[in-house]
């Protein structure tokens, strides 16, 4: 059976505990709010009676200070009436009414007197110490020089005296100098900073002394730190310098942006006090001194029997240093009565000339090989072909007095194009077993096969010029003469230029394709490359020139690739390419196997 439920009954009862939950917590937070507000109440008005008591007993306080020191000047006021009043009755003296009034002061406000001798002796200390250090401040330690007996410099230590007086005695003479100045004498002390002489005014000091009006205001030249001479203003040595050294440019061709003419030696003017009787020179004299020489040139004249090895011992010059002496003069035949300059003349003041250019170099590729069993040994097939690189190269050549001193410095190098490698297949088949190339036998052709006796016959290296051998004249570069040929006492040929110019720096190739065994420097080749070329045949190359070298050893090189230049390093006597072919070993003559009749070559 179902009971009904009331509906006011449970939810009349849930409201009813609400509504006294809500009356309990609204009571707790009046009660709590209510306590809080008055404690801060209370603290603000503690705080406010606090303050109030403070100011009360600081006003207090500050009343009673300054009602003291009120009564204080009343009372000094009549004290200083009553003193006056006895000094005019003739009784006790001011002073000593002064001094009783400032006792009894004294005890009476003693209080004051702590507190302002405890305010006012540090700020007097204080102030003290800062102007004793500010009085100070304005000296220090130095040195008095004295000229007899005399004051005329100050200087922080010895060795500014000593700079100057040096200075003096190089502007009046080094003997008279010596005379003038003995006289100087100099003790340390405490000097004022106001009174100290300058550094560079030291010198100008002594020679004031020293000379009295006979001190001029000049301009001193000092070369390499050595006194030459006064000149009345810079402008007068400048203008000079700049003179001499455009005639000498003129004279000597030297013109152009990339020019640079200077003086060699580090030549000074320093203003200052010179005297007026001592060597104050005009214009004219400088010009004559710095275009004169202080060492002429040095002569020889050939004489009949003088050999070049002979003027080059006795002069003690080697044959390059003599061709800079002599540009236009044919050491490789000197006639007799030829007059060689062995040592330049020496300028008082040396001028050096810088000249700058900028050459475009050939950077060489390198030859990377693959080994070919399919190719018979001596056979090379390109399969890339290699481009040089480019390089711009700023070099410059350094002249004095118009000789050259040194020549191509390497200044800057600027790559403008890179070198690309070559690739080639090296043939190794000892059987002959080979691809043939047009690159070993005139024409295109990818048949394979064994050669016959004839091909191999044609690409030996064994084989003379006249009967088909691959080899090329070593230095195409109009040197088609022979200076002396192939004996049993000169194992080669000696290869001299063929028209009117000299064979020095001209190239030398490789005769045949094949790889570089030696680079390096022989007692009597000189510089001196040897290629193998296979086969038992090498050739070697003797007396380049110094620094030429194109390849390095283990290096592939291809027949009439550059090796080096012609020089006459070793046991020379004259610039020229000693040339040898080795077979099996031994030197043979090599004239058969790179003469050729097109080219013609002369017996000098």
């Amino acid at each position: 059976m179902k009971r009904d439920v009331p509906s006011g009954g449970m939810a009349g009862f849930i409201s009813g505990l609400g509504a006294a939950v809500c009356r309990a917590a609204g009571f707790i937070y009046d009660v709590t709010l209510g306590l809080v507000v008055r404690a801060l109440v209370f603290a603000v008005r503690f705080l406010i009676r606090g303050i109030r008591a403070l100011f009360a007993v600081a006003k207090l306080s500050f009343i009673r200070y300054v009602g003291g020191w009120r009564r204080f000047f009343e009372r000094f006021r009549r004290a200083r009436a009553d003193i006056l009043e006895e000094r005019r009755r003739g009784g006790t003296s001011a002073l000593t009414a002064l001094v009783r009034y400032a006792v009894r002061a004294m005890r009476i406000y003693k209080d004051h007197g702590k507190r302002v001798s405890n305010v006012l002796l540090p700020v007097l200390a204080s102030a003290a110490v800062v102007v004793l250090c500010v009085y100070l401040s304005g000296f220090t330690t130095g040195i008095r020089v004295s000229l007899d007996g005399k004051p005329i410099a100050s200087v922080p230590s010895e060795a500014y005296f000593i700079s100057g007086a040096d200075q003096a005695k190089r502007r009046l003479g080094a003997e008279s100098g010596s005379g003038a100045l003995a006289a100087l004498t100099y003790d340390a002390g405490i000097i004022r900073r106001s009174e100290m002489t300058p550094s560079g005014d030291i010198a100008d000091a002594v020679i004031r002394a020293v000379c009295g009006d006979d001190a001029v205001n000049a301009c001193g030249i000092y070369v390499n730190d050595v006194f030459l001479c006064a000149v009345p203003d810079e402008n007068t040595f400048t203008r000079v310098r700049d003179e001499i050294l455009s005639e000498f440019a003129l004279e000597h061709n030297f013109d152009g942006a990339d020019v640079t003419v200077e003086l060699t030696d580090d030549v000074k003017c320093v203003p200052g006090l010179y005297p007026s009787g001592g060597d104050i020179k005009n214009a004219e004299w400088l010009r004559s001194y710095m275009k004169g020489y202080r060492r002429p040139a040095e002569y020889h004249t050939v004489k009949a029997g003088d050999t070049l090895k002979g003027i080059l011992r006795s002069a003690g010059l080697t044959e390059d240093r003599l061709r800079v002496l002599n540009p236009t003069a044919d050491l490789s035949d000197l006639a007799e009565g030829t007059k060689l300059v062995t040592s330049a003349p020496v300028r008082n003041m040396s001028v050096r000339t810088t000249v700058t250019y900028v050459v475009e170099e050939n950077i060489p590729y390198e030859t990377l090989r693959r080994s070919d069993a399919d190719l018979a040994v001596g056979i090379v097939s390109i399969i890339v072909s290699g481009a040089e690189g480019q390089d711009a190269v700023s070099y410059t050549d350094t002249y004095v007095d118009g000789v050259l001193t040194d020549s191509k410095h390497e200044a800057v190098r600027l790559n403008v194009r890179e070198a690309a490698n070559a690739l080639v297949r090296v043939g190794t088949n000892t059987r002959a077993y080979a691809t043939r190339s047009a690159g070993a036998y005139g024409s295109a052709t990818t048949a394979y096969g064994y050669l016959d006796a004839s091909s191999l016959y044609a690409a030996s290296p064994r084989l003379y010029k006249s009967q088909g051998g691959t080899f090329v004249w070593p230095a195409p570069d109009n040197c088609f003469y022979l200076s002396q040929g192939f004996s049993d006492s000169h194992k080669g040929i000696d290869i001299i230029s063929s028209d009117e110019g000299s064979s020095r720096g001209r190239r030398i190739v490789a005769a045949a394709p094949g790889v570089v065994s030696w680079v390096t420097y022989h007692w009597s080749w000189g510089y001196y490359i040897r290629v193998d070329h296979g086969g038992g045949i090498t050739t070697g190359y003797a007396h380049a020139l110094e620094g030429s070298f194109q390849v390095a050893e283990g290096q592939y090189v291809t027949a009439g690739q550059h090796l080096s230049s012609i020089g006459t390093t070793g046991n020379s006597t004259g610039y020229h390419l000693h040339f040898e072919v080795w077979v099996d070993g031994t030197r043979v003559n090599p004239l058969p196997y790179v003469y050729d009749p097109v080219t013609g070559i002369t017996l000098a």
